[in-house]
């Protein structure tokens, strides 16, 4: 069976990728990169309005130990290795593995994003009450629907991929039994 390719898959990888590095260099530099520090001049036009409305990725939860934003950001180091390793799969190797990373990939998006968005519900709006609702729904909830949306499409798409590559394994080995 060969490859399927969908250029909409790997347009989202390669825009995830230097998202998510900007992401992990902010976290993992912090407090360089916060209001203040050397670095900050590069994360400004980002990350100084996004402090306001998600106090997370502010200094206060720097300075109190909150891990959960560098934990989060940590899984999207592993997920950048992913995509990266997808994409040299699927168009230069043309490996059949490829789809497995996308679907792994695309797996730990949505679950990381349906985490991120559950623990402030379970925390009480911890870093977002501050705001009212309508900047939390635009500012905050609205920019991760994305995340949400995209990869829960990539995972039905590649899911059903492998699937229709193992129901096809699976009958030329039936095949070999009857001969």
């Amino acid at each position: 069976m060969a490859l399927k390719t969908r250029a909409w898959i790997t347009a989202w990888f390669a825009l995830c990728i230097p998202i998510m590095c900007m992401e992990c260099t902010y976290l993992f530099l912090r407090p360089r990169t916060l209001a203040g520090g050397d670095l900050h001049w590069i994360y400004k036009p980002l990350y100084g309005p996004y402090v306001e409305i998600d106090k997370s990725y502010g200094i206060d939860a720097y300075e109190s130990g909150n891990g959960f934003p560098n934990a989060q950001s940590l899984l999207n180091a592993v997920e950048t290795i992913i995509s990266i390793h997808y994409i040299y799969l699927h168009h230069f190797v043309r490996s059949p593995a490829a789809p497995i990373f996308g679907f792994t990939c695309s797996v730990m998006t949505f679950s990381k994003t349906v985490l991120f968005l559950t623990m402030e519900y379970y925390c009480n709006w911890c870093t977002t009450g501050h705001n009212d609702a309508g900047t939390t729904f635009w500012a905050w909830f609205m920019p991760a629907v994305p995340w949400l949306i995209l990869p829960g499409l990539i995972v039905i798409s590649l899911g059903k991929d492998m699937v229709k590559g193992l129901k096809l394994l699976s009958s030329k080995e039936e095949v070999k039994k009857k001969h």
